[in-house]
């Protein structure tokens, strides 16, 4: 009975994820923002979500545990919405950088990703909504314990 649990378990689909080991964009924009050459991002109220990878394995450990999640689909995230330049702004905080107030115009972006399919879909990732509702998740009582924008370079 125990693999037969484990095999008809609910499934979690996950957001960007931050924490130790991060890879991917996140840890390109945290280097590159650490060697002065990413950009500064323009506020284009794009929403994104994201989650720690703590409250990630926590949220799967309760699926895992509840009996009525069997076929579920949930969606774990820190329940806040950030856009792309809130994240900006939170890895310049994490680099040690000061914040800035200017940005590269939205325009400059769009304008490069008429250029290769490859960067429009890089502009696209960077700049688009990717926001999702974990509210499924918290039903059965999952409460993230870590906000994306309460990091430090620690949590990386």
């Amino acid at each position: 009975t125990e693999i037969y649990n484990i095999l008809f378990l609910g499934s979690v689909r996950c957001v960007q994820e931050t924490g130790p080991g991060m890879k991917g964009n996140l840890k390109l924009m945290l280097n590159g923002i650490k060697k002065n050459y990413f950009p500064p991002l323009p506020e284009t109220r794009n929403i994104r979500s994201m989650i720690h990878v703590d409250d990630l394995v926590n949220a799967i450990l309760l699926i895992a545990e509840n009996d009525l999640t069997n076929g579920e689909i949930y969606i774990a995230t820190d329940g806040e919405s950030y856009s792309s330049r809130d994240i900006y702004n939170i890895m310049r905080d994490v680099a040690g950088k000061r914040p800035i107030k200017w940005s590269v115009p939205k325009f400059v972006f769009l304008s490069l990703a008429l250029l290769n399919p490859r960067i429009r879909y890089k502009i696209d990732k960077l700049l688009g909504d990717q926001c999702y509702s974990s509210k499924k998740l918290r039903l059965l009582g999952f409460v993230p314990k870590r906000k994306f924008k309460e990091m430090n370079e620690t949590s990386f």
